[in-house]
C-alpha cells in the first residue's frame, strides 16, 4: 500500500463533516484550552502533519466525538513522522484495545470500549493499514526503552484483525 492510497481509505471512510462544537473538543485532561485551541472550528482533512505533531498527545484527551472525528488527522500523519516516535507513541495510547493490565480501573476500560465501538469496520481496516507504516525500529526502541511496552504489541496485534485482506 502507498502512503496515497491510505490517504484514499482514509478520505473514503470518514465523514468530512462539520467540526465539533467549541467546547466540546478537549475531554477531563490537564490542558484542555490548549486542545481546545488547537483543534475547535477546524475540519480534521483541513489539519497539517505538522500540527498533528504539535499536538502529538491530544488525542488521547479528546471526547469520544473529538476522537472520532480527529482520529483521520492522526492516521495522516503517521507516513510522514520520520522517527517522530513521540506521535506513535501516542497514537497507540489512543486507540489501544481495552487492556486490563493497562486501564486499570473500569471506567477506563469502559472509555476504551465506548471509543472503538464508534468506529465503523471500514474505519477499524483504515486504522489497521495506517498503523503498517510505523517505522520498522518503532517497536524495538519502544521496548527497550519503556517498562510497559508490550501494550504497544498488543495493540498492533489487535488492529491486525481488521486489516482487509486480498
Amino acid at each position: 500500500m502507498t502512503e496515497s492510497e491510505l490517504e484514499q481509505m482514509i478520505f473514503d471512510a470518514f465523514p468530512k463533516g462539520k467540526s465539533p462544537p467549541v467546547g466540546k473538543v478537549a475531554g477531563i485532561c490537564h490542558r484542555p484550552e490548549e486542545i481546545e485551541c488547537g483543534f475547535q472550528g477546524k475540519r480534521w482533512e483541513e489539519i497539517s502533519p505538522d500540527q498533528i505533531r504539535r499536538y502529538y498527545d491530544a488525542l488521547a484527551h479528546m471526547t469520544d466525538n473529538a476522537f472520532v472525528y480527529y482520529l483521520p488527522a492522526y492516521l495522516r500523519a503517521i507516513p510522514s513522522t520520520d522517527g517522530g516516535h513521540a506521535l506513535l507513541w501516542n497514537l497507540v495510547l489512543a486507540i489501544h484495545p481495552p487492556l486490563p493490565y493497562l486501564d486499570k480501573d473500569e471506567y477506563q476500560l469502559t472509555i476504551q470500549t465506548h471509543r472503538l465501538e464508534r468506529l465503523s469496520d471500514k474505519q477499524k481496516a483504515v486504522v489497521a493499514c495506517a498503523l503498517q507504516f510505523f517505522p520498522g525500529d518503532y517497536l524495538d526502541d519502544w521496548d527497550s526503552e519503556w517498562a510497559d511496552g508490550p501494550h504497544h504489541r498488543d495493540t498492533l496485534e489487535y488492529w491486525s484483525q481488521f486489516r482487509p485482506h486480498g
